[in-house]
């Protein structure tokens, strides 16, 4: 529960001890090419091209501004000696209820989560999450602040295997891809968030053996982390960036079959990635979940164009040092992985064309 209070938190979370690095890491990062401006997406994007036909979708432009931070529960009230009414209140629909259910869970804990989800309160917080506006019986107003509230009621309530089960046989997973794949590029971007957490948290009970692994309905992740790269105000940024890197890697890792070659666009995001990187080296979610992504890519991928690998190599390298006796939790030991992983990549393609390996 400590983690979710964490990683719900939007402000930058900043350590009473100071870190080496910081502007000089910035300005590496920015000597090494690591911005973005040397071209390096566009040599990705063009070896891309050569190696397949990518359909490019469009690009996500919520509403910025309205990220997690948004869901407030100002007129919620702890309902948790009274659950059998706030269930039966929830049913009913409306938007009081659940602002009643977000507080209640934040409050009870995992045994009043426990209690909450067996009364059926993941279906009717699913409902109410992936029920466009136009069709849903509450005015359009109404619905488009309770969706986020929905979100954020079921990510407080999948604790465990047992409740993210019983999210999966409702058809959870199948409902918020739809959601994220044609909505989530225009719709509030507290929903799009919203709906990257909850499934950035249920996704991994999905047994290797999925379906999902080895289709291309993800895609969606890459236009996702576009999103977060550029997401406004900065000062909520590593939050969301966080989730989708989380996420992301979880993709890279279970890919299998032909969808592996689905996560070759992402490479084309890793100097940007790196920058925010540089740019928030005191926020350990943001350093851990990018280092497990580029750990992540460097395994499933053979090569990436030089001014992508040895900016990569030479960012990694500082952090694994800077870390090395004023450690971030796990930002040291991903760090460390991601620079052998990425130390590893030949610096000439195998292929003309640059392919993905289909195992690690």
């Amino acid at each position: 529960h400590s983690r979710r209070a964490a990683c719900a938190s939007t402000a930058p979370q900043r350590k009473a001890m100071a870190h080496p690095g910081g502007s000089g890491q910035r300005q590496a990062a920015k000597a090494a090419g690591t911005t973005g401006d040397d071209g390096g997406e566009e040599q990705v994007r063009v070896s891309l091209c050569r190696h397949r036909d990518l359909a490019p979708r469009a690009p996500w432009s919520p509403d910025n501004g309205q990220g997690l931070a948004s869901v407030a529960t100002a007129g919620g009230r702890q309902r948790c000696a009274e659950l059998p009414a706030l269930l039966a209140d929830l049913a009913a629909g409306g938007l009081a209820p659940l602002e009643d259910l977000c507080v209640t869970l934040r409050d009870g804990g995992y045994q009043v989560a426990e209690g909450i989800c067996d009364g059926g309160a993941i279906e009717l917080a699913l409902e109410r999450l992936t029920t466009p506006a136009a069709a849903c019986q509450d005015a359009v107003a109404v619905s488009e602040r309770a969706r986020p509230l929905a979100a954020e009621a079921l990510w407080l309530m999948l604790y465990d295997h047992e409740s993210c089960t019983r999210f999966m046989q409702a058809g959870g997973h199948r409902r918020i891809v739809k959601l994220l794949r044609e909505e989530a590029p225009s719709c509030n971007s507290a929903l799009s968030s919203g709906a990257l957490r909850v499934i950035g948290e249920t996704l991994y009970s999905e047994p290797r053996s999925a379906e999902i692994w080895g289709t291309a309905e993800l895609d969606f992740i890459i236009e996702a982390m576009d999103w977060a790269l550029r997401f406004e105000p900065a000062s909520e940024r590593g939050p969301l960036l966080a989730i989708v890197c989380n996420l992301a890697a979880l993709w890279v890792w279970r890919a299998k079959e032909t969808a592996v070659e689905t996560i070759l666009p992402l490479v084309g995001l890793v100097p940007r990635l790196l920058e925010e990187l540089s740019v928030r080296n005191e926020e350990p979610d943001v350093l851990a979940q990018g280092c497990r992504l580029l750990h992540g890519l460097a395994g499933r991928c053979r090569f990436w164009p030089e001014n992508v690998r040895e900016p990569t190599i030479a960012a990694m390298q500082e952090m694994s040092s800077n870390y090395r006796f004023t450690p971030l939790p796990g930002v040291q030991g991903y760090s460390i992985q991601a620079l052998k992983a990425v130390q590893e990549l030949p610096a000439a393609p195998p292929t003309a064309s640059g392919a993905l390996s289909s195992m690690d």
